[in-house]
């Protein structure tokens, strides 16, 4: 028999132990937080927990192959958010809602990079002018 003998039930232990460290599906976990970023044809499925926004984005643009510039910018970002089967783009809108930054689109209407421009700062309360100053 090939499987036989104590040689070989070391790596039949090695194989399984592979295979469960790696070859299970589950969200990574990115530092202190969860990454779980599922893709099909054209839709993206998320669930993040206190994720780098960096490493968020880096694992789009790898799985999707697409550019990202200015990565830089939300080095330090985290994000959690949870949203099922959206477009590349509409995923991207929610991720970066907290980041001024610009979709490419391609001619073919696919998304081929993202630029981040800057954080979005909050907005403050309007000024209320009175009505008595407004001349007509």
């Amino acid at each position: 028999m090939l499987f036989t003998g104590v040689p070989h039930r070391h790596l039949i232990l090695s194989a399984v132990l592979l295979l469960f460290l790696f070859g299970l599906p589950c969200p990574a976990k990115a530092g202190n937080g969860v990454i779980d970023l599922r893709f099909s044809n054209n839709t993206l499925s998320v669930h993040l927990v206190k994720a780098s926004m960096k490493a968020v984005l880096d694992r789009i643009a790898s799985q999707r192959k697409i550019w990202i510039k200015g990565t830089e910018r939300v080095q330090d970002r985290e994000i959690s958010v949870r949203f099922e089967s959206l477009s590349l783009q509409k995923a991207l809108r929610r991720i970066l809602s907290q980041v001024n930054h610009c979709v490419v689109m391609g001619s073919s209407k696919k998304v081929k990079g993202v630029i981040l421009l800057s954080e979005k700062k909050a907005r403050s309360s309007p000024v209320r002018r009175s009505s008595s100053r407004r001349r007509y």
